[in-house]
């Protein structure tokens, strides 16, 4: 039976959530009893102090509800989108073309494409929606129990030069009938966005380059491995295993999100790591790290070269080594060398080291 407490605060963070459809509010609801109960918290001053009111938190999680929404729906009704083919003195349009595909059942999906948008989530059905140019149309296979979306190049044509094309995408909406209907994401994409949500997987491998990656309210049991160029990488109310990933030139963000084992490393973007409950290996080259209102366990290992490191607000019994080269470490609201998990008796420690940048702890 769960903890009164956390029933109570399940309870009232449910009246709030009444906008969001009925499987969404499952979704939630289940994700935050696994987060209550994998945190350490003893009192409701404690659960607010990480997650704020039931109030606060449905506000925010109704407000990612509608940012994926909006990324994912960004260029599926341009009703003038097209390719512009200038030929001669002539325009050619080729518009895009919406078609419904019903492939049949399918546990994992296989991404080969260049510049798709590619939105995987739960639906009524195991259904793809693909809006396509005749230019650079869209191929759907089911290979045994794999669905494969493989785009191909543009067709190379004499004397026709192609410019000012309205939508720079084509677009892919993958839907199946439960949250755990795939097992295996994997594949690459490389200007186009890939955005999941409301999906329970073994594994998940991606290569970006030049879109960004979405995550919504996805468990990932085994491996999330994601490597970005010129890729953002958001992750809200999600538990992963274990997250391996690499980007150059983005930002990296967790939010709210249970996460067992990172190792995420960034060349010229920032991390920030909000409400999460996590064990953390984050190294920025040239950007700042963030981490604040969040649980760390066991070793942790946080460096950057030429940006700053900001902690705030943490619990839990920590280890935490922290190592900059020419930017600042702050480190504030926290408790150190006292034990906030009774399961853990390790003692509490703090590394840091700062070459040319201050340290300061409050």
């Amino acid at each position: 039976m769960m903890n009164p407490l956390f029933e109570n605060f399940i309870s009232k963070l449910a009246l709030n959530l009444s906008t969001l459809s009925t499987a969404e509010q499952k979704y939630t609801l289940d994700f935050y009893r696994d987060f209550l109960l994998d945190g350490d918290f003893q009192t409701k001053e404690e659960i607010n102090r990480e997650l704020g009111t039931p109030d606060s938190l449905a506000q925010q999680i109704k407000h990612d509800y509608v940012r994926f929404l909006i990324a994912a729906t960004s260029s599926a009704n341009a009703p003038h989108a097209s390719d512009n083919y200038f030929n001669g003195l002539r325009v050619k349009k080729y518009p895009r073309k919406e078609r419904t595909i019903a492939p049949g059942g399918f546990s994992e999906v296989k991404l080969e494409v260049l510049d798709t948008d590619v939105v995987i989530r739960q639906g009524q059905q195991f259904q793809v929606v693909v809006a396509d140019y005749s230019s650079r149309p869209i191929q759907i296979d089911l290979v045994k129990q794999t669905l494969v979306v493989k785009e191909f190049p543009t067709e190379q044509k004499t004397h026709v030069l192609m410019f000012n094309r309205l939508t720079n995408a084509s677009r892919v909406e993958i839907t199946v009938p439960n949250v755990d209907s795939l097992t295996e994401i994997s594949g690459h994409n490389r200007d186009g966005d890939v955005m999941l949500q409301n999906l329970s997987l073994n594994n998940f491998v991606l290569d970006l380059h030049d879109g960004d990656l979405y995550l919504n309210n996805v468990q990932v049991s085994d491996q999330l491995t994601f490597s970005g160029r010129d890729s953002d990488f958001f992750v809200t109310q999600s538990k992963i295993a274990q997250l391996a990933s690499r980007v150059h030139d983005g930002d990296v963000s967790f939010k709210r999100s249970i996460l067992k084992q990172i190792v995420v490393k960034t060349g010229d973007g920032d991390v920030e790591i909000n409400q999460c409950h996590a064990n953390l290996n984050l190294e920025a080259r040239d950007g700042d790290i963030k981490i604040e209102r969040s649980q760390l366990t066991n070793q942790n290992i946080v460096k950057t070269a030429d940006g700053d490191l900001r902690l705030s607000h943490l619990a839990h019994e920590i280890s935490v080594q922290l190592k900059t080269s020419d930017g600042d470490i702050i480190y504030h609201h926290s408790n150190i060398g006292n034990s906030f998990n009774s399961q853990n008796t390790q003692s509490d420690s703090l590394k840091a080291v700062s070459r040319d940048g201050d340290i300061i702890i409050s």
